[in-house]
């Protein structure tokens, strides 16, 4: 799925390395538009493909993930969980090394 909008979502609670440590290879490759705040996506423009990556550690992820699926049932859904910024960043950097935005390779089918 190639979306019409890719947000990045950092939960405010985690600290500014799992963005700038983590993700930074991975934004730059694919420039997604980095949230704090799940509200930002509900203005994207209905009938747009939508892309949530979201970041959390596994204490998070639960909840996290359960609230995007609530509100964003549409949304193509892409949780990234782990409990080390080290691990998320071999993650995100080998993302970007392939230009696999979520892993594997973008195509325009399905959602």
């Amino acid at each position: 799925m190639i979306p019409d909008y890719h947000f990045l979502f950092v939960p405010p609670v985690l600290s500014a390395d799992w963005l700038f440590e983590a993700a930074r290879r991975y934004w730059d490759r694919f420039r997604p538009m980095v949230i704090h705040d799940l509200e930002v996506v509900g203005f994207a423009p209905k009938g747009k493909k939508v892309a949530i990556t979201v970041i959390a550690r596994r204490d998070l992820a639960p909840s996290l993930i359960a609230e995007v699926k609530k509100r964003f049932p549409s949304a193509y859904l892409d949780p990234l969980v782990y409990d080390v910024v080290r691990d998320m960043r071999l993650t995100l950097d080998g993302r970007a090394n392939y230009g696999q935005r979520f892993g594997l390779p973008e195509t325009n089918e399905g959602n």
